[in-house]
């Protein structure tokens, strides 16, 4: 006999093939039956999908409604967090699988309660093999996960310690047959025996049989999915008809089991076979302007936003922190599974590039705000520009500059070897009505350049250097580009060659490197 730990559930995709507007419409009834039924059932318990932003979107409409949360929070009943959204666990940055979760386990705790420290993520498309490490920087030692095993080519259990580089790990848990391998629907309550004896029963068999385990972990749950109603009395049927022992459990209290063991096998590398269930490995091209715009916003946070504010913030000039948790949340709310893999509506895209579109519009204003105050206290003027170093470590090269001349004859110091990259002459507008504080008034626009251009520079970490310019008698020279077939480091070269890639190191070519396949998978879009 097995003893099955039944965890009640929902899945809850913000967005899928519905909006996050239709999601909160059906939430605004379904989490208040959750409520209730938690409250008049003392020994029931629920699991809110791991993430912290739906909770919020509710309780956005039902205020009233935290200090309830609050305590089935505290008496173990609702289980929430640690994500802030249900992130995807491939495409992302490092970072921002970190900060969704620094994010959301910070929310939970001001908000709410004591967030379930488990990296639960029941429906993501494939993980990264250096998870255990990001969990764990956070402070989170257990993993939960459906897709992605196969327990002929990486371990021989679904539950097992996963590793990482380093001495990272983790306990996993998986659900081969999916979250809802114990689902009680309403047409299951009316025949309970059929449903032990063809869902139930084979679903804990196969599980049990994956590392010969005498206990495992039933979710019980699809998507949007209610509570179970009166689940304590529905088990006591489902036992009269099992021949394995089904108790009422959550999934920190199976994960104290599964911690006891010393038998479980260890594994190291990616999530990614299909075999059980699919991982939608095209899906890292489907809407690739999603995937584009989410590079952009992710790289403009971590390499200029965040730290343009640390460099301000020795200048004596403050930047909100809720302004860069707000940008954030704008970030965490495009990359769920279904969202950045772009799996979703075309109505669903639109609120994404609408999101992505906010956020780099927070993000360019915190820039400019901050490059502008620092201008101001060094008092530049016209033949001045501000240069930045937002790596933390010293930098030797070239950097692009642009800003507005009225002529491109233009000096720079020699040691900067300027030479302009692109040039874009404004013509002189006439008779431009400006408003000032004599009234309306009529001026002629002069003509001007926008110059970019390229000069040398050497910084140390994290600072800025005002570089000089002067009038000339002549043009700045102006960089001949010729097209580039090749790339190359110390080791490797990379060409173009008749239309495809190759590959030289240590005097070997590799031919053909790259190829590009039109295929589709079942689901992904």
């Amino acid at each position: 006999m097995t003893k099955a730990h039944f965890v009640n559930h929902t899945h809850w995709d913000r967005e899928w093939y519905f909006t996050t507007e239709d999601a909160q419409v059906l939430s605004d009834q379904l989490f208040s039956n959750v409520l209730k039924e938690l409250e008049t059932h003392p020994e029931a318990n629920f699991t809110l999908d791991g993430q912290t932003s739906i909770l919020d979107e509710y309780v956005e409409m039902h205020p009233e409604d935290v200090i309830r949360i609050k305590k089935l929070i505290n008496r173990n009943q609702l289980f929430v967090g640690p994500w802030y959204t249900q992130t995807d666990a491939m495409i992302p940055d490092a970072e921002s699988i970190i900060r969704n979760l620094v994010i959301g386990i910070n929310d939970t705790k001001q908000k709410y309660g004591q967030p379930m420290m488990i990296g639960y993520l029941p429906d993501t498309f494939g993980f990264n093999s250096q998870l255990p490490m990001l969990l764990n920087q956070v402070g989170i030692n257990d993993f939960i996960f459906w897709r992605g095993t196969n327990f002929k080519r990486q371990m021989d259990s679904v539950y097992f310690k996963w590793h990482s580089l380093g001495h990272s790990q983790v306990y996993a848990a998986n659900f081969p047959l999916g979250y809802y391998t114990g689902q009680i629907a309403l047409d299951s309550k009316k025949n309970l025996q059929e449903f032990v004896a063809n869902r139930l029963d084979p679903g804990i068999d196969f599980e049990s049989q994956q590392g010969q385990n005498n206990s495992v972990l039933v979710p019980s749950g699809i998507d949007q999915m209610d509570i179970i109603h009166n689940v304590s009395e529905t088990i006591s049927k489902i036992n009269k008809y099992s021949h394995n022992q089904i108790v009422i459990s959550n999934y920190p209290k199976f994960m104290r089991t599964l911690r006891q063991r010393n038998d479980l096998p260890d594994y190291q590398g990616e999530l990614r076979y299909p075999t059980y269930a699919r991982v939608h490995r095209t899906i890292g091209s489907v809407r690739s302007r999603i995937k584009r715009q989410n590079f952009k916003l992710e790289q403009q946070i971590l390499r200029r936003v965040e730290p343009l504010m640390v460099i301000a913030k020795r200048c004596g000039i403050d930047v909100s922190k809720g302004l860069i948790l707000k940008l954030w949340k704008k970030l965490l709310e495009c990359q769920p599974h279904d969202s950045l893999g772009g799996s979703v509506s075309d109505n669903v895209a639109i609120d994404i590039d609408h999101r992505f579109k906010q956020g780099l519009e927070i993000a360019d204003g915190i820039e400019n705000y901050i490059k502008k105050r620092i201008a101001q206290r060094l008092k530049l003027d016209a033949n001045q520009v501000l240069v930045f170093n937002t790596d933390p470590r010293p930098f030797n090269g070239y950097k692009k500059i642009r800003f507005l001349t009225s002529s491109k004859n233009i000096m720079f110091d020699e040691k900067y070897q300027a030479t302009i990259l692109s040039a874009n002459y404004v013509a002189k507008r006439e008779n431009i009505m400006q408003q000032t504080a004599k009234g309306f008034e009529f001026k002629d626009e002069p003509g001007y350049y926008e110059l970019q251009v390229q000069v040398a520079v050497q910084f140390d970490g994290l600072g800025y250097q005002v570089i000089d310019f002067k009038d000339g008698a002549e043009a700045l020279p102006e960089l001949q580009s010729e097209q580039q077939t090749a790339i190359q480091n110390e080791s490797w070269k990379v060409n173009y060659v008749d239309g495809n890639f190759q590959a030289t190191t240590n005097g070997k070519t590799y031919k053909n490197i790259i190829s590009i396949v039109d295929s589709g998978n079942d689901g992904d879009t």
